[in-house]
C-alpha cells in the first residue's frame, strides 16, 4: 500500500496532476480519496524519517523521466 501512495504523492507533488486523473489510473479512486492519501503521506513523511527516505530516493526516479515531451503518458507508465 505505500508504494501505492507513494504513486499517488509523486504524481500530484512532482507531475502536478489532477486527483481524478490519478485516482483512475490507481484502482479506480475518487479524488477525495485521492485527495486523503497525499496529504496523510505529506504529514507522514514531514513526522517519520525512514518514510521521508523513501520517498526522497523515489522523487529523482520520476523526475528522470520529466524532459520527455508527454508527461501524463509516462507517469501512466509509472502507475502499472
Amino acid at each position: 500500500m505505500v508504494s501505492e501512495v507513494l504513486k499517488l504523492w509523486m504524481g500530484r507533488t512532482q507531475c502536478g496532476m489532477r486527483l481524478r486523473e490519478l485516482g483512475e489510473l490507481v484502482s479506480d479512486l475518487d479524488y477525495a480519496t485521492v485527495s486523503v492519501a497525499t496529504k496523510r503521506w505529506s504529514r507522514r513523511t514531514a513526522e517519520d524519517a525512514a518514510m521521508k527516505k523513501h520517498a526522497a530516493r523515489a522523487v529523482p526516479l520520476l523526475k528522470d523521466l520529466t524532459p520527455i515531451a508527454n508527461e501524463t503518458r509516462i507517469v501512466s507508465r509509472f502507475f502499472l
